[in-house]
C-alpha cells in the first residue's frame, strides 16, 4: 500500500523564544526483504526546563537508534521465514524498550538537580498495522475511512485530561484549559530519585490493526492544535491537500497558543 508524508515545523513567533524546542523524525526500515516499517515521531521539549531543545533531539535520537538496533537483533535471532507483521507484540517490546532508551539518553551527562524534560510521540507502521506509544502531551490522532471517524488515540498526559477522567471538568471548557499547560508525565523529568531510571507504566501504548486506504495519521506537538477540537481539525485536514492543511492548522492554533509547532501527517492511499 503507497502512502503520502507531509512534515512542517515553525518556530514560535514569541519574540522571547529563542530556539523551535520541537525535533521530529520518519523513516522507513526494510530489512531481510520482509515487510517495511515506518516511524514518526515528534519531541516536544519543556520549555520551563534548560536545554529543552536538546532534550527532544536527544530522544528522537535515542528512541530512532534504539527501535532500529531492536529491530535488528530480532533478525538476526530469528528463523527463516519470519515476518514482522506477524509480531507485532514484540515490536511493541521493542519500542517500549526503546522509548527507555530514549530517556537515559535525554538523561545523558546531566546531574539529577538540572531542569530537563521532553515529550516523545511514537508511531510505528507494519504492513498496514499500527502501534502508538506516547510519554507527555503531544497528540496522535486516528482518521479511520472506513468508520469515517477521526479521533485522539495517544493519551494526553496533563493535569487537565487527568481532571476530566475524574469528571471534574468536561473537555475543552475553560476549566480544562486552565491547567493543560501542567504535564504529568515526561522523558527526563522525574521529580525525585535517579530520573534515567524511568517506569515503563508511564509509556502508553495502544496498536491499531487493519488499516485501510484513506486512513490518516497526524501526529504532532501541542502547540500545532491550541484549543481546536477533533472535529475542527479533521476539518481543516480533509478540505485541503497535506501541506497546505498543516498550514492552515498552524495559522489556527497560533490563535490560542503561541508556541512551537511541528507536525507529520501520513496519509495511506492507492496511489501516490
Amino acid at each position: 500500500m503507497n502512502n503520502r508524508i507531509y512534515t512542517r515545523t515553525e518556530k514560535s513567533r514569541n519574540i522571547f523564544h529563542e530556539n523551535n524546542e520541537d525535533s521530529r523524525f520518519y523513516g522507513t526500515y526494510f530489512l531481510m526483504n520482509d515487510d517495511r516499517v515506518t516511524v514518526l515521531n515528534v519531541a516536544d521539549g519543556i520549555s520551563s526546563a534548560a536545554d529543552s531543545r536538546i532534550a527532544s533531539q536527544r530522544a528522537v535520537t535515542g528512541f530512532t537508534e534504539a527501535f532500529h538496533a531492536g529491530l535488528v537483533a530480532e533478525y538476526a535471532s530469528a528463523p527463516d521465514g519470519y515476518s514482522i507483521s506477524h509480531h507485532l507484540d514484540r515490536v511493541k517490546e521493542i519500542a517500549v524498550s526503546a522509548m527507555c532508551a530514549a530517556n537515559r539518553k535525554v538523561c545523558e551527562n546531566i546531574d539529577e538537580f538540572t531542569p530537563t524534560g521532553t515529550t516523545l510521540s511514537v508511531v510505528i507502521l507494519v504492513d498496514n498495522n499500527m502501534i502508538c506509544l506516547n510519554v507527555g502531551d503531544s497528540p496522535v490522532y486516528y482518521y479511520s475511512a472506513k468508520a469515517d471517524e477521526f479521533s485522539l488515540i495517544s493519551t494526553v498526559q496533563t493535569r487537565a485530561e487527568a481532571d476530566y477522567l475524574e469528571g471534574k471538568c468536561e473537555r475543552y471548557d475553560e476549566d480544562y484549559f486552565r491547567t493543560d499547560h501542567i504535564i504529568t508525565s515526561a522523558l527526563g523529568n522525574m521529580s525525585s530519585g535517579n530520573r534515567a531510571l524511568f517506569d515503563e507504566k508511564r509509556i502508553c501504548v495502544r496498536i491499531q490493526e487493519k488499516l485501510a486506504t484513506g486512513d490518516r495519521i497526524l501526529i504532532g506537538s501541542d502547540g500545532c492544535f491550541g484549543r481546536m477540537r477533533e472535529e475542527r481539525i479533521w476539518e481543516i485536514i480533509n478540505q485541503s491537500n497535506g501541506h497546505r492543511a498543516l498550514k492552515e492548522l498552524f495559522e489556527e492554533a497560533r490563535k490560542d497558543k503561541n508556541d512551537d509547532q511541528t507536525a507529520i501527517l501520513f496519509c495511506l492511499d492507492e496511489e501516490v
